[in-house]
């Protein structure tokens, strides 16, 4: 019996591992930046199929405005901003997202650029929060977290491990040198 125990422990461990990663722009510039605004995608090339519901992006949202305000970090008001945030969160299907480029670039549709032409997968339940340089829209920093987001959860156990794991991956924002 005690063994039995051990191994449903071990199983359900196993249920809420999450990886956290961050990557960088070599020739990112984070003392420069001050102010932020929320990325939005154009509708043509919103993610399909890959997003969550409203009431979860919203709570992802806060999340994020939350640490990035702790952080010193002032959403901008009617000035320009130094830098953008996007959050994606792939539910239901893997992301399969390709560099076109040898530099860090930003795009959806045919790329999503992040390296040196190779395809990056992201798979159901990761949670993606982007920071891109606000005139050029290059990606300056990813951090991004697997089994963040469960959809099956009960909505307030889905919403405690977000403010988990947001504040995990944005501990990693901005980079240490």
């Amino acid at each position: 019996m005690r063994r039995a125990g051990a191994l449903a422990v071990l199983a359900c461990a196993g249920c809420l591992s999450t990886q956290i990663n961050s990557a960088q722009s070599p020739a990112a510039d984070f003392s420069r930046l001050r102010t932020w605004s929320w990325y939005e995608f154009p509708a043509s090339d919103q993610p399909k199929g890959i997003s969550v519901d409203q009431e979860t992006l919203r709570h992802i949202r806060g999340v994020v405005e939350s640490e990035l305000a702790a952080k010193g970090y002032p959403k901008a008001g009617s000035e320009a901003p130094d830098f953008l945030v996007s959050t994606v969160a792939v539910i239901g299907r893997s992301l399969d997202a390709q560099t076109g480029s040898s530099t860090l670039g930003y795009g959806w549709g045919h790329s999503y650029m992040v390296g040196t032409g190779e395809t990056m997968s992201f798979d159901a339940g990761t949670l993606l929060i982007d920071v891109l340089d606000a005139r050029s829209r290059e990606l300056l920093w990813r951090g991004s977290a697997t089994g963040a987001v469960d959809p099956e959860r009960p909505p307030e156990k889905r919403e405690a491990r977000i403010k988990e794991v947001v504040h995990d991956v944005m501990e990693r924002f901005p980079p240490r040198k």
